[in-house]
């Protein structure tokens, strides 16, 4: 045989085949790509063509048998000199080789309107020269003016299978399933249009045709909104919201309906914004309250505050304690102990750490030590919060992380992850 399997030695000369655009010489059946086949070096996730049993050369080396015929109805369809609509139904070809091609062939036959192959036709077997094509997107096809060799793969999205079962979404196909308006084809499952139609018949199944291609519209701007957005990522998004607080996660989902009116940039500051909006306003709403209290500084307030939470959780134990139903073995003695060293941490949250016997104290500037005891942060901790930064800068070869991701790349406070970050970026090390 001319061509065979490489997984399943089946012939496969005279039907239609999957070559690999990674390894050389690597073809397989419909069946054994249907099933992601693996062999040595082979990888299921390569880029590939597919050729077919018309993918040979008639008139001229680069155009097959069944691009020729997609020429032809495209210029059927949608007229002669709509050149950008016959390349997109061709599929493989650009505009501008198009009407070169059909110009060449069909045009300036010598036995018009019969074409005659080209005379670059002469060496060429067309039994041992089937066409390679390769599949590209909308957007490749509509920059695409060069020879068809010339074309980029399409490279499918790295999708993995249990991200694909959670979203439904097929990589090789670039769809989903079930789709967005899953129903839309019934609109015109049955249209057809005929001779005798009146010309209101017809308008009105024009009517409907328009209105298909528009919910097939939608569907496709549903459909790369969630792949431009990285909404296929689920782990990112899952590990994305555990960093979160319960209130940040109500207020992102809250606003994820206005995120398809912006860029996903842009939306990620604007609800970092108002999220920071929120924090303010509540932290007044809290200061107001102590100032009602006759509280004036700041170690006042902190002192107030400790004093509230713990009466919070006095109360709390006259009305059935639920820390000895976890620990009946705990006495009264711990509970006041334990009470008593979370109010005092409490009251030293506002006065700045000795960190001068710490380990990992030599490692750091000046300013990184006045840091670390500002926000009451061991210098172990610090280090690994920078490290962390500097590679994650690093691995973006340039450019800039933003302040809203490292906002919530640790299990962190987020004030204290901004002050290191802004730290890091005075410093240009960000």
């Amino acid at each position: 045989a001319l061509y065979h399997c490489n997984n399943c030695q089946k012939d496969i000369s005279n039907t239609v085949r999957i070559k690999c655009a990674v390894c050389s010489d690597f073809d397989l059946c419909l069946e054994c790509f249907s099933v992601g086949v693996q062999i040595h070096p082979h990888r299921n996730d390569h880029a590939y063509r597919v050729v077919d049993n018309l993918s040979f050369p008639l008139f001229h080396p680069d155009w097959g048998a069944d691009e020729e015929l997609l020429i032809l109805e495209g210029v059927d369809m949608f007229g002669l000199g709509n050149w950008a609509a016959v390349a997109e139904h061709v599929g493989t070809k650009g505009a501008a080789d198009c009407q070169q091609h059909y110009t060449s062939v069909y045009i300036n036959s010598p036995a018009f309107p019969e074409p005659t192959p080209l005379a670059s036709m002469a060496n060429v077997n067309q039994l041992q020269s089937p066409m390679q094509h390769v599949y590209r997107s909308a957007s490749q096809r509509g920059r695409a003016n060069g020879p068809p060799n010339e074309f980029p793969l399409m490279l499918f999205a790295q999708v993995g299978p249990n991200q694909s079962e959670l979203t439904g979404y097929n990589a090789k196909r670039h769809e989903f399933d079930p789709e967005f308006d899953q129903d839309a084809e019934l609109l015109i499952a049955e249209l057809e249009f005929q001779e005798e139609d009146s010309p209101e018949e017809r308008a009105e199944k024009v009517r409907l045709v328009e209105v298909y291609n528009a919910r097939l519209s939608g569907r496709e701007e549903r459909r790369a909104f969630i792949r431009d957005r990285g909404l296929l990522n689920v782990k990112r998004m899952q590990g994305a919201e555990r960093r979160r607080t319960a209130y940040e996660r109500e207020f992102h989902a809250r606003l994820r309906p206005l995120a398809r009116y912006q860029p996903q940039p842009d939306h990620e500051v604007f609800v970092e914004g108002l999220l920071l909006e929120a924090r303010l306003r509540a932290r007044l709403l809290e200061l107001k309250e102590m100032r009602r209290a006759g509280v004036r500084t700041f170690t006042e307030a902190e002192v107030y505050e400790a004093d509230r939470k713990r009466r919070a959780l006095e109360e709390r134990g006259a009305r059935g304690d639920r820390l000895h139903a976890r620990h009946p073995l705990r006495s009264d003695a711990d509970d006041a102990a334990i009470l008593a060293q979370l109010a005092a941490w409490r009251a030293r949250r506002g006065v700045a750490l000795d960190i001068t016997a710490l380990p990992g104290l030599d490692a750091l500037s000046a300013k990184e030590r006045e840091l670390c005891a500002s926000v009451r942060m061991l210098p172990g901790q610090y280090l690994s919060v920078k490290a962390a930064m500097l590679r994650e800068a690093a691995r973006r070869d340039g450019q800039h992380l933003p302040r809203s991701e490292a906002r919530t790349m640790f299990r962190l406070e987020p004030s204290r992850a901004l002050r290191v970050y802004d730290l890091l970026a005075a410093a240009g090390w960000l």
